[in-house]
């Protein structure tokens, strides 16, 4: 899938989640990729579309305000092979996602 495709779904998923739960405020369309890049600057953590839709719809609103939420949320680490965790909730939304490496763009600044 190319780029601007993941990002039409993006967008997609995003006007319907606001539909279905009955707002009528405007979200920027690119808010997943704002969050899930601002969560991996700042605990290498990408969260998944779902998660970030499900915090908006709890009443986070920018990019910024969900990353951090996240990132105080989970543990520190990925866990290790093999390992159970509880799940990390936040007003009854599960905070899913994947850990990922730090990148070159963030080691060093």
């Amino acid at each position: 899938m190319g780029g601007g495709m993941k990002i039409n779904i993006r967008v997609m998923l995003v006007f319907s989640a606001l539909t279905l739960s009955g707002c009528q405020t405007l979200v920027d369309p690119t808010i997943v990729d704002k969050a899930q890049d601002a969560a991996e600057d700042v605990c290498n953590f990408v969260p998944t579309a779902k998660t970030i839709l499900g915090l908006l719809n709890a009443g986070l609103g920018a990019a910024a305000e969900i990353a951090d939420t996240i990132c105080k949320l989970i543990p520190k680490d990925p866990p290790k092979a093999g390992e159970r965790r509880a799940p990390v909730v936040f007003k009854d939304v599960p905070i899913e996602g994947r850990y990922v490496p730090p990148t070159a763009r963030r080691v060093g600044g």
